[in-house]
């Protein structure tokens, strides 16, 4: 398609659409020319297009031409990402459009340059301010990774004249002052230039001041074009962001979206990387952009609440506390957990070590800043986790765990017991008397460290009062068992002796194994008690009152985030305890909405991983509805993981939602475990003379056999 100068925008628009043809059947040399040919029929004077370094982002005065700004800038991006895709591409441009005063670079840098005249003539299209964000950033982590791979042999080359003491290795003290240097640069504060040197002369005894000089001279230039890249990459994300809010005022919380996702992510990054260097970049764009639009990394946000830099710190805070008046919602769960949580977990933040709480602890800072917006909600919420944490881990549930766990133990401890035991009763030389008193001290000395385990339990649970019916259920069922099965490890017991009198110390009648029956017969109603509530369930009045009383209450529902507020209008009454390790209990939430919402809370275990993990397969299913592949897939449903809801309440517990319908992989596993058992018994019953059947027992463990390894 012949451009000439005079032809019009309909024109144009197909010379683009032939070009991304052309492109389309590898011919990108004939591309770019067909690209470069309507570039330079509509914008003859382009002395207008900035350096690729410049920080000034705003746009230049645009040529007169008949295209219209979106044409322009989408132009200029498909010539860029064809430059970038084949860097020989970069001579073509330079023979086919003119370039300003500047002039043309070469391969990435042309790129850049062309992203950045995509900006110029669409300012307000936000297409073209990520494409030279992500340029920018791109290119600042190329620049600093160069920087440290390049830095070894410079600083090797100034270090040349040194004469090290006698066992040195001059190329561990190399690596030594990159990291130094590395360090010094990236922390983002004022590079103390005293403290570098101190750690030099330590580092290089006896060198001499020139050599120092060249040294040090080594450090500055390596970060200067990565720092300035940086500088125009938070520039040019803040615009993107901006730009898009723009186009979609009515819909700020679109953040969702991948690239919004990606542009927070990033950053963040840099704000925990440099932010104190490019604190005049950071702090005016952190004032004005939404705080909605971070809503996403919200658990990155409150992660870098633990950044050493104050500066980081206290931007970080702000932003939260400006989403927490916006939605509440978002953040009065993690930040109420992360303040009042299972103390000394990973995520309290009342035994901070820092003095200044207004610095290094800010969690309680945006607590209050909620606490000042939302005060009936963080009362209520603070309340349900109270309740919550109640009943993670009933008592009879910590028993049986206790016991059960410590149960290899006591065996040994049994057997030991029982060894010394018949040892000293053989000893002849010993009065029936010292015999008595020498079991008996044995018996204190093995049993001691199990009794005490058990009082720590009992003083943790029976210690304290009563607050559910459940627990009162639980004092009057177990409370003697437990005062007699302590009571047995910690008093030996010397039965009396057939036709001896009643009360009688002989040695000879003293039985290890009665100090321990009680201790069993315990286990064995405990497990008996906890499979009875598998199996029937539990009413939520005995759990918690509390909780079942709620009723049309402010709460959130938790980890609901998309579209409009669920509160908890109340909860079930029927609670569902599993058999698996942890006890894990579905409760089941009625919404303000009507709606059902059931979950699983789970004890004794850290759910911010599983979080995270949630939080990928997210980005994934963004990755997906973009992928340019997607549309190739035919049709058919669309490609995604199905993801669930994950609320840490603290470092031991959280809700996860509940997905009707899932069927685990080892349930599938049994299923066919036990149809091969009952096949092969048939087998078996048909033929009982036959040769011996392969048949395979079931079991309740996880079997590592060929053939299951095969199905």
């Amino acid at each position: 398609v012949g451009v000439g100068v005079g032809v019009g925008a309909g024109l144009a628009e197909a010379s683009y659409e032939h070009a991304k043809v052309l492109a389309a059947q590898r011919s990108l040399p004939d591309a770019v020319v067909e690209v470069c040919r309507v570039l330079t029929a509509h914008q003859p004077a382009r002395s207008s297009v900035a350096a690729p370094l410049s920080p000034v982002l705003s746009p230049a005065p645009a040529a007169a031409t008949a295209l219209s700004p979106l044409l322009l800038a989408k132009l200029h991006i498909r010539l860029a990402r064809w430059v970038a895709q084949q860097p020989s591409l970069a001579d073509t441009v330079h023979a086919h459009l003119p370039a300003g005063p500047t002039g043309w670079g070469d391969g990435t840098v042309l790129s850049g340059q062309l992203y950045l005249a995509a900006t110029s003539a669409a300012p307000r299209v936000a297409k073209a301010r990520r494409h030279y964000a992500d340029w920018c950033y791109r290119e600042a982590r190329r620049a600093a990774a160069s920087a440290r791979e390049g830095d070894g042999p410079v600083i090797a080359a100034a270090l040349q004249d040194w004469r090290p003491p006698e066992g040195t290795d001059t190329r561990a003290v190399v690596e030594q002052i990159r990291t130094l240097f590395a360090d010094a640069t990236n922390a983002g504060d004022a590079i103390d230039r005293a403290a570098i040197e101190a750690d030099l002369t330590a580092l290089l005894p006896g060198a001499s001041a020139d050599m120092m000089a060249a040294v040090l001279a080594t450090m500055t230039p390596l970060d200067e074009r990565s720092s300035q890249l940086q500088h125009l990459a938070v520039s040019a994300y803040f615009a993107y962001l901006e730009a898009d809010c723009a186009a979609a005022p009515s819909s700020p919380s679109s953040g969702g979206d991948f690239d919004h996702l990606t542009a927070t992510l990033r950053l963040l990054r840099l704000l925990a990387s440099r932010g104190p260097a490019l604190q005049h970049v950071f702090t005016p764009s952190l004032e004005r952009t939404d705080p909605l639009l971070w809503q996403r990394i919200v658990p990155q946000l409150l992660a870098r609440l633990r950044h050493p830099s104050p500066y980081v710190r206290t931007q970080v805070l702000s932003l939260l506390a400006r989403l927490g008046q916006a939605q509440p919602h978002l953040l009065v769960y993690p930040a109420v957990v992360a303040c009042e949580g299972e103390g000394g977990g990973r995520q309290s933040w009342s035994a901070s070590g820092d003095s200044d709480s207004n610095v290094g602890n800010p969690m309680p800072l945006l607590l209050q800043s909620l606490r000042d917006h939302s005060p009936a909600l963080v009362a209520a919420l603070g309340g349900m986790l109270s309740e919550l944490r109640r009943i993670t881990v009933l008592w009879e549930e910590r028993w049986l765990a206790a016991l059960a766990g410590r149960a290899g133990d006591d065996a040994r401890r049994l057997l030991r017991l029982q060894d010394e035991a018949a040892r000293v009763a053989s000893n002849e030389s010993l009065s029936s008397a010292d015999k008595a008193r020498l079991i008996a001290s044995k018996h204190e000395a093995i049993l001691r460290p199990a009794a005490a385990a058990l009082e720590t339990l009992r003083a943790e649970t029976l210690g304290t009062a009563p607050q559910t019916p459940l627990e009162h259920a639980f004092v009057a069922q177990f409370g003697a068992a437990i005062d007699a099965a302590i009571a047995g490890l910690k008093h030996p017991l010397f039965p009396s002796a057939t036709g001896a009198a009643a009360g009688t110390t002989d040695a000879l009648a003293y039985n290890a194994e009665a100090c321990y029956r009680p201790l069993r017969t315990l286990t064995e109603d405990l497990r008996a008690h906890c499979s009875k509530q598998v199996s029937q369930g539990l009413s939520l009045s005995d759990l918690s009152p509390l909780l079942a009383r709620t009723a049309a209450s402010v709460l959130p529902m938790p980890g609901l985030l998309a579209g409009g507020v669920v509160t908890i209008g109340a909860f079930d009454a029927r609670v569902v305890v599993f058999a698996t390790k942890t006890r894990p209990k579905k409760l089941t939430l009625l919404g303000s909405d009507g709606k059902p919402y059931a979950y699983l809370f789970k004890g004794m275990e850290d759910l911010h991983l599983d979080e995270r993990i949630m939080q990928l397969l997210d980005v994934m299913n963004s990755v997906f509805d973009r992928s340019a592949t997607q549309a190739s897939l035919g049709p058919g449903p669309a490609l995604g993981l199905r993801t669930y809801q994950v609320v840490p309440l603290g470092a031991r517990s959280g809700l996860i939602e509940w997905v009707g319908g899932a069927t685990a992989l080892y349930t599938v596993y049994k299923r066919w475990q036990t149809r091969e058992a009952d096949t092969a018994r048939m087998l078996a019953a048909v033929e009982p003379q036959g040769p011996p059947s392969a048949s395979l027992p079931v079991s309740t463990s996880a079997p590592a056999t060929s053939s299951a390894a095969t199905a």
